[in-house]
């Protein structure tokens, strides 16, 4: 269909205002869209693309890696709750996916997307880390990254929500 518009939304039981929206919407709804508008503004000429996020980042994760360069690598860390959470997988030779289940642990509390990143080994040059989440899971992240040496125009990291 020429005119369909595809919106993925996480609904959560803290207050959000798209997620608010969606629990409401009905078919007819009048929507306004605005942009484009993007965080992800990678260097030319990478070679590796390492993407994470919670579910609320998970469109734009996959957004990115279904539409960008082919001639990158990509490794993705998808944290979700389980095994039942996980969306469909991108099939491309080029894309690593790793799904991390934080299980027991709350939205926005588990540490387990971080430790899965502290197992990662970077590449010496030409890679570039875009992240969302949970703002203080992403700060955490964003720590880590800068404390093992990774500069600003190599990382991107953003803060979709946060925990009451």
């Amino acid at each position: 269909i020429d005119n369909e518009l595809k919106i993925w939304f996480v609904i959560h039981d803290h207050p959000a205002n798209l997620g608010d929206w969606a629990k409401e919407a009905k078919i007819n709804d009048e929507v306004i869209l605005w942009g484009p508008r993007s965080l992800f503004n990678p260097p030319k000429n990478i070679k590796k693309l390492i993407l994470f996020s919670d579910e609320s980042g998970l469109p734009a994760m996959q957004s990115i890696v279904e539409g960008f360069n082919e001639n990158v690598s990509y490794e993705t860390f998808y944290e979700v709750l389980d095994k039942d959470c996980q969306i469909s997988s991108i099939n491309k030779e080029n894309v690593k996916e790793n799904w991390i289940h934080r299980e027991k642990d709350q939205p926005g509390e588990s540490i387990k997307l971080l430790e899965a990143l502290k197992e990662l080994t970077l590449p010496k040059k030409d890679f570039y880390i875009f992240g969302a989440g949970e703002a203080v899971q992403m700060m955490e992240i964003r720590n880590y990254f800068k404390n093992i040496g990774v500069t600003k125009d190599q990382i991107n990291v953003s803060g979709y929500w946060k925990k009451n």
